[in-house]
């Protein structure tokens, strides 16, 4: 049997030795490719209302938006959507339409809810935000992590 293997080995070393080099070099590549494609980070922090010490000013609750370039390819943000409790969405557009804003590899794009007031209450229904998205210039929708929690929070604290 151990004899059987020796001259199997022996008249296929070639053949083997190919197998386990393009294996090696499809998992590269794989790597390459997973590495190398755009991934969007968002997320949403919520700021609750607060009284300024020095100046006795009250700062209305706000939601900042931030979406990051984590990838290594140019990521254009084209909207900032939202889905309201009534099953309607709505997007804003980003940049001068229809070129949007570009994100290269680590840049950061920032939103204040202060920027979009009109996005987190829909002024034609009344209806109020449940969450946020970003879509790109391919139509695809990266959503914003924590959006949700945030907007409850936010819509929690307009009501006191």
């Amino acid at each position: 049997m151990a004899n059987e293997l020796e001259i199997f080995l022996s008249k296929n070393a070639i053949a083997l030795s190919a197998l386990v080099i393009a294996c090696a070099g499809l998992g590269h590549s794989f790597f390459i490719g997973q590495r190398d494609k755009e991934k969007l980070r968002a997320r949403s922090r919520f700021f609750p209302k607060y009284k300024d010490e020095n100046d006795e000013k009250i700062h209305d609750a706000r939601i900042s938006i931030e979406a990051v370039n984590t990838g290594r390819r140019l990521i254009i943000l084209t909207g900032l959507g939202a889905s309201y409790d009534d099953n309607n969405s709505r997007t804003m557009y980003l940049g001068k339409h229809p070129d949007g804003i570009e994100l290269k590899e680590k840049q950061r794009y920032l939103v204040d809810s202060s920027d979009v007031d009109f996005l987190i209450v829909d002024m034609q229904s009344g209806a109020g935000a449940i969450d946020f998205w970003f879509e790109d210039s391919l139509g695809d929708k990266h959503r914003v992590k924590g959006a949700k929690r945030h907007l409850l929070m936010y819509f929690q604290s307009q009501k006191n």
